[in-house]
């Protein structure tokens, strides 16, 4: 059975060459995919705990929401914040409001493209120090309905100015 198999592969030598090419290929592409996704995975880790390093809990709605794109939570009354800030070992509470957005450029375009690239998200102000894990590059932070905060790359696309 060996004898007849060896035969076999030599003499299409050209099929065997582009089967084991094929075989090289695809686990290269798979691995590549998987260090990608990795890699990714733990940026977007490495943010969010960068800027919610001071926050040990967060209370969400376990009432979830599919939106077609992924799963949401409903959000949380706030009538809850003076009821959680009044347990014990609780040092500071405040609420935030997130939700997808899209920011616009001085010429009225997109200054990213939601179906390629990261998400973009808006957020209210953790007006509470201890909770906010943000920097201020330059300027203050927004204490009025029309003040924003953007990332640096951001204004920097999109020819803002302070």
């Amino acid at each position: 059975m060996l004898k007849v198999s060896l035969r076999g592969l030599l003499a299409h030598k050209f099929r065997l060459v582009l089967t084991v090419i094929a075989v090289v290929v695809a686990v290269a592409f798979m691995s590549g995919t998987q260090v990608l996704t990795a890699t990714i995975s733990t940026s977007f880790d490495k943010v969010f705990d960068d800027v919610y390093k001071n926050i040990d809990t967060v209370v969400r709605s376990s009432v979830e929401v599919d939106t077609g794109f992924g799963k949401i939570r409903q959000p949380v009354d706030g009538a809850v914040i003076p009821a959680i800030a009044k347990v014990d070992g609780v040092g500071a509470v405040e609420g935030q409001v997130q939700d997808q957005l899209t920011i616009i450029d001085q010429q009225g375009e997109p200054t990213s493209n939601a179906q390629a690239g990261p998400p973009t998200f808006g957020l209210n102000w953790l007006t509470e120090p201890s909770l906010n894990g943000w920097h201020l590059n330059q300027g203050v932070p927004p204490t009025r309905p029309t003040d924003v905060v953007l990332d640096q790359k951001t204004v920097d696309k999109a020819g803002f100015k302070l």
